[in-house]
C-alpha cells in the first residue's frame, strides 16, 4: 500500500516538471487544471451570489476592477501570452540558456516597468479617470449611479492595480517555464488565484459585513498564491530573475517591432469585453454583475477546451514554422479546430437548453442565497443567445496563434480592430432592441427598425450583450479562416468543412432529445419552477432532472459519434488516459 502510494505520488510529480511535447497528451493535461480552475471559479461566484446576489455591493468591486484588469491584460498578459514565447523558443534553440534568461528578464523588467508606471498614473488622477468613464462610456441616469459609493469605487481602483502587477509578474514566469515545455504546473496558478478569492467569500466577507473590500483583498491574496506557486520550478530550471536590462539585443529590436500590433490586437478583444459590458451597466447597474456571472458561464468552453489545445501546440506550431514544416502545421490545424468543436458542442448544447437549472444550480443552490429568481431569469436570458459564440470563441486564440506562430501581427491587429468596433456597435443596437420588451420571452421581441435606436429600460437588455458577441465571433470565425488561408497555410476547405457539417448530425439529434427529456421532466415529473405550496426540494429536483438530463443527452452525442466513425471520438481516449493512469486505470 505504502509503495502504490509512493508511485502514485512520483507520477504526480513527474506530472508537474516533466516536459509535455505531445499535443494532444498535452492537451488532455492542461484541461485538467483549467476545469478544477473554472470548478473553482464557479464556487467563488456561486459563494457570491449567495452573500451578495446582484447587490450594490458587487457592482462597486466590479466597477473599481474593471480598469486595473483591462490594463494589466493588455500591457502585460496580451504581450506575453502569444508573441514573446516565440522569440524565446528561437532564442533558447539558437542562443542557448544564458542568452535565453538574460532576454527573458529584459522583456520582463522593460513591460512590468511600464506597466508601474501607467499603474501610478492610475493611482494618482483615478478621481478624474473614472468619473470619466462613468459620464462617457457607461453613461448611466443619476438614479442609476446613486445606488453606487463612487469614493470607495476610487480607493478599491487604486489598491487592485497592486495585484495586477503581481498577477503580470506571475503570467511572464508562466511563460518562461513554456519554452521548457512545462505546461501542467503554470496552469495551477489560476486555481490557486481562486482559492485566495474563495477565502475571502467565505471569511473575509462575513467578518466586514459583506464590504466589497472583501473582495479586494481576496484578488491580493490570490495573486501573491499565483505567483508563488511558479517559483519552485523557475528556480529548479534556472529561469532566474535579475536588474538586467540589453537595449541592444536585436532580439528586443524584433519584439517591440511585432509587439504593437499584437498589443492593438489583444487590446481591441479586451477593450471590446470590457465597454460592453461597461455599456449594458449604463442601462441599469444591476446588469454588471448579472454579467459577472453569465461571463463564467460563457467562458467555460473557450477557457477549458479553447485555451488547452491553443497552448498544448502553440510551441509545437512555432517550431514547425522555424523549420518549414507546413504540411505538419495543415494536419494539425485541421484536426485542432474539429476536437475543439467536437468537445464544445454538447457543453454549449447544455448551457443552452437547460440554462435555467444550469444557472439556478451553480448561483443559486446555497440555503438563504441573496441570488434572486430575477437574476436567475437574466443570466440564463443572456446565456440563451451565447451559445453560437461559445463554440466559435473557443477557436479564437487558436486561430489568432497559428498568425503569432509566424510572426505575423498585422492581419490579426487588423481582424480585431473590426472585431471591437463590431461588437460595440451590434451591442448598443441588440441593447436597445431588447430594452423594450418587459419579459424573457423572443417572441416579444418588436424587430421594428426604429427599436433598434431607442433605449428603453427593460431588463431583457441585458440580452443584447451576448448576441452581439455571438454574431461577432461566428464572423470573426469565418474571416480568420479566409485570411489563414490566404496568409498563412492553403487550407484543404474541403475537408475542414466536411468534417464539421458531419458533426451537426449528433448535435442535432442531442438537442432535439435534450430539449425532449427537459420538457418531459417538467410536465410529467416535478416542476422546474417548483411553486409556493411544492413541498420537495427544489435543488434536488433541478440536480437529479440536469443530472439525467445531460448523462442520456451526452451518451447519445457519443454513441452517434461512433457510429458515423467520426475520427474525434478517439479524443476521448487521449484526453482522459493521463488523468485516469494516476489511479492506475485506463481506456483502451
Amino acid at each position: 500500500m505504502t509503495s502504490r502510494i509512493a508511485g502514485t505520488f512520483r507520477q504526480f510529480r513527474d506530472l508537474l516538471t516533466r516536459e509535455q511535447t505531445e499535443i494532444m497528451r498535452a492537451a488532455g493535461l492542461l484541461m485538467i487544471p483549467a476545469l478544477l480552475t473554472k470548478i473553482t471559479g464557479l464556487l467563488f461566484q456561486l459563494l457570491t451570489s449567495t452573500q451578495l446576489g446582484s447587490s450594490p455591493a458587487l457592482s462597486e468591486f466590479l466597477f473599481a476592477n474593471s480598469l486595473p484588469q483591462l490594463l494589466a491584460d493588455v500591457l502585460l498578459t496580451g504581450a506575453i501570452s502569444t508573441l514573446v514565447i516565440p522569440i524565446f523558443i528561437q532564442i533558447r534553440s539558437q542562443e542557448g540558456q544564458e542568452s535565453f534568461v538574460k532576454f527573458f528578464n529584459t522583456v520582463v523588467n522593460l513591460m512590468l516597468g511600464t506597466f508601474a508606471i501607467v499603474s501610478l498614473l492610475v493611482i494618482i488622477f483615478a478621481p478624474q479617470i473614472f468619473p470619466f468613464v462613468l459620464e462617457h462610456i457607461v453613461r448611466a441616469t443619476p438614479a442609476e449611479l446613486a445606488k453606487v459609493n463612487l469614493p470607495q469605487i476610487i480607493d478599491m481602483l487604486r489598491v487592485l492595480m497592486i495585484p495586477q502587477f503581481i498577477l503580470g509578474t506571475s503570467v511572464f514566469l508562466s511563460a518562461g517555464l513554456n519554452v521548457y515545455d512545462r505546461l501542467f504546473l503554470p496552469q495551477l496558478a489560476p486555481l490557486f488565484y481562486n482559492v485566495g478569492r474563495i477565502f475571502s467569500v467565505m471569511f473575509l466577507l462575513p467578518l466586514t459585513d459583506k464590504s466589497p473590500w472583501a473582495l479586494v483583498a481576496g484578488v491580493v491574496i490570490g495573486s501573491i498564491l499565483h505567483l508563488i506557486i511558479q517559483i519552485p520550478l523557475a528556480r529548479m530550471l534556472g529561469l532566474n530573475w535579475s536588474w538586467h536590462i540589453d537595449f541592444h539585443s536585436k532580439y528586443l529590436k524584433n519584439f517591440l517591432k511585432v509587439a504593437w500590433p499584437r498589443l492593438i490586437a489583444y487590446s481591441a478583444d479586451i477593450i471590446s469585453s470590457t465597454v460592453s459590458t461597461l455599456i449594458i451597466a449604463g442601462y441599469q447597474v444591476i446588469f454588471l454583475p448579472v454579467m459577472f456571472y453569465t461571463n463564467s458561464l460563457i467562458y467555460i468552453v473557450p477557457g477549458v477546451i479553447g485555451y488547452a489545445f491553443s497552448v498544448a501546440s502553440f510551441s509545437t506550431i512555432s517550431r514547425y514554422y522555424q523549420n518549414g514544416q507546413f504540411e505538419e502545421i495543415n494536419d494539425i490545424v485541421r484536426k485542432i479546430i474539429n476536437q475543439i468543436l467536437f468537445l464544445s458542442i454538447p457543453i454549449v448544447i447544455t448551457l443552452v437548453i437547460l440554462r435555467l437549472p444550469v444557472v439556478r444550480l451553480t448561483f443559486g443552490s446555497l440555503p438563504g442565497t441573496e441570488f434572486s429568481r430575477n437574476d436567475t431569469q437574466m443570466v440564463s436570458w443572456a446565456l440563451m443567445f451565447a451559445g453560437i459564440g461559445i463554440m466559435f470563441s473557443a477557436s479564437r486564440s487558436y486561430l489568432y496563434r497559428l498568425f503569432y506562430a509566424a510572426q505575423n501581427t498585422a492581419i490579426p491587429m487588423i481582424v480585431s480592430l473590426i472585431s471591437l468596433g463590431l461588437e460595440i456597435l451590434l451591442t448598443i443596437l441588440f441593447a436597445n432592441l431588447f430594452s423594450n420588451i418587459n419579459d424573457f420571452s423572443i417572441r416579444s421581441i418588436d424587430w421594428n427598425l426604429a427599436n433598434f435606436f431607442i433605449k428603453g429600460d427593460g431588463l431583457a437588455a441585458v440580452g443584447g450583450v451576448t448576441l452581439a458577441y455571438s454574431v461577432t465571433a461566428l464572423i470573426e470565425f469565418l474571416l480568420m479562416l479566409i485570411l489563414i488561408h490566404r496568409y498563412v497555410l492553403k487550407l484543404d476547405y474541403g475537408a475542414l468543412f466536411r468534417s464539421i457539417m458531419l458533426k451537426l448530425i449528433p448535435a442535432s439529434v442531442t438537442a432535439v432529445l435534450m430539449y425532449g427529456i427537459y420538457k418531459l421532466w417538467d410536465t410529467l415529473s416535478f416542476p422546474i419552477d417548483a411553486p409556493s405550496d411544492f413541498a420537495g426540494s427544489t435543488t434536488l429536483n433541478l440536480f437529479m432532472l440536469t443530472f439525467v438530463t445531460i448523462f442520456t443527452s451526452w451518451m447519445i452525442y457519443f454513441l452517434v459519434c461512433y457510429l458515423l466513425n467520426i475520427e474525434e471520438i478517439r479524443i476521448l481516449r487521449r484526453v482522459l488516459n493521463p488523468l485516469f493512469r494516476l489511479g492506475g486505470l485506463r481506456i483502451s
